[in-house]
């Protein structure tokens, strides 16, 4: 992998001799002059992971050439979400990979917000079903099949815990 002066992206997989990336702007995603890349890494499947100096990570998906916001740490969803009573005892956050590596440690910043600012339960309850759809789809787009299985549990154990499972519903369960 390689990152510029100029702002391009290159990614090679050696082993299979082919270009990933191949000189990508970064230009879409560095929209102020301010901004740098605070971190960058590669997952285990080769896709480009990258932490801006604002706090938002976005991954490259080279099918479409496009990147994808899969983190920001000033999202209200992140900041005002409570799954953690879905949480089972020995799971505490134990969950690593791309996505947690990009996150850095949860909070319990939405138990906080709950608190602080008094926000009906239906409120807390739809930001954190949010939350956890967002957190499912950015491990799926990483392809991070053990972030995806937590995240996919953790959304089924909310929606359970706070009855929200009607009949015709369905839970997504990815790509076949």
């Amino acid at each position: 992998m390689a990152l510029t002066a100029a702002a391009t992206l290159s990614v090679w997989d050696v082993h299979r001799q082919v270009v990933v990336v191949k000189e990508e702007s970064l230009h879409s995603i560095l929209a102020g002059s301010d901004m740098t890349v605070s971190q960058i890494l590669l997952t285990q499947h080769g896709i480009p992971v990258m932490n801006l100096s604002d706090g938002k990570a976005y991954c490259f998906n080279p099918s479409l050439s496009t990147w994808n916001l899969v983190s920001d740490k000033q999202d209200s969803l992140a900041q005002c979400a409570d799954f953690r009573s879905s949480l089972p005892p020995q799971d505490a956050m134990l969950c690593s990979g791309p996505l947690a590596i990009v996150q850095g440690r949860a909070s319990t910043s939405g138990r906080q917000a709950a608190r602080l600012f008094s926000v009906p339960h239906v409120v807390q309850q739809e930001t954190t079903l949010a939350y956890l759809e967002n957190q499912v789809a950015a491990a799926l787009t990483l392809q991070s099949s053990h972030e995806y299985r937590h995240w996919l549990l953790l959304y089924a154990r909310y929606l359970v815990n706070e009855g929200e499972v009607p009949g015709g519903s369905s839970i997504p369960l990815g790509p076949a």
